[in-house]
């Protein structure tokens, strides 16, 4: 698990969802690395555009697909966010 995702996912899964520090590392090893390894890691050699995380991927990432849609390329672009 990537160190700033391993945070923000503990911290707000025992803050929000009352779960417990356990329980979200066994879920990460269970269902969400091998999901994030199956599929998403894959699609990285199809994208036009990989972001990598950072505190603003979520408003580039936005922008992007804004702009893809307005330039009319949505079928031919492909863009990864890749948010570990």
């Amino acid at each position: 698990m990537h160190p700033n995702t391993n945070t923000h996912r503990i911290q707000r899964d025992v803050a929000v969802r009352g779960r417990d520090v356990a329980g979200v590392l066994d879920q990460y090893q269970k269902f969400v690395k091998p999901a994030f390894d199956g599929f998403v890691a894959p699609s990285r050699r199809h994208a036009d555009v990989i972001i990598p995380w950072t505190r603003y991927t979520v408003c580039l990432c936005v922008y992007v697909w804004m702009s893809v849609f307005v330039c009319g390329c949505v079928d031919e672009c492909v863009c990864v966010c890749m948010c570990g």
